[in-house]
């Protein structure tokens, strides 16, 4: 009977030791949109956004949308996000910025053999830089034919910018 107490003390510290173990995974909050994208870089995107739809405002869950006043939100695709710090502690980037998903609506029903609804897909390039704070201080914004209805921006990043406005952008079909 002696011997039997420690065994029972030791199965029961293995269980709980177990649980304890367990516990973690299941008490983690999942990050935010926001989160997830770093304070930096949201910071720079929720600039960009105020400075292309002025007085809109930005939310990031349950996703990324914008809302520019008088419309509803809109559900917002960053593309191609690229950020640079330059040596003076600021930012240089560029991406691409499509409102709604009916590009991704139309790409899902093309993959799945749907005839799909619409073939035009107003996407706008914008090349910007921002303080070191993330406030976006310049911006210029491009727009992307609407009517290639497949390409996706993959990679932008910007070559030149001093007097120039220049971008590459790599898509994809």
């Amino acid at each position: 009977m002696h011997n039997s107490f420690p065994k029972i003390r030791q199965v029961t510290i293995l269980i709980v030791s177990l649980m304890i173990a367990t516990i973690p995974p299941f008490c983690q909050t999942r990050k935010s949109n926001r989160e997830a994208w770093g304070a930096q870089r949201a910071s720079v995107i929720e600039g960009v956004l105020v400075k292309l739809y002025p007085g809109s405002q930005v939310k990031w869950d349950p996703e990324l949308t914008v809302e520019i006043p008088g419309n509803v939100p809109q559900a917002v695709e960053v593309a191609g996000f690229h950020l640079k710090l330059t040596p003076s502690g600021n930012f240089e980037g560029a991406t691409g910025i499509e409102l709604g998903k009916i590009k991704e609506q139309f790409i899902h029903n093309s993959k799945n053999f749907r005839s799909p609804d619409n073939r035009n897909f107003p996407t706008d390039l914008v090349v910007f830089r921002a303080n070191a704070d993330g406030q976006v201080t310049q911006l210029s914004k491009f727009a992307l034919d609407p009517s290639d209805p497949l390409a996706k921006i993959k990679i932008l990043e910007v070559q030149e910018w001093p007097g120039q406005r220049l971008a590459n952008c790599a898509g994809s079909v």
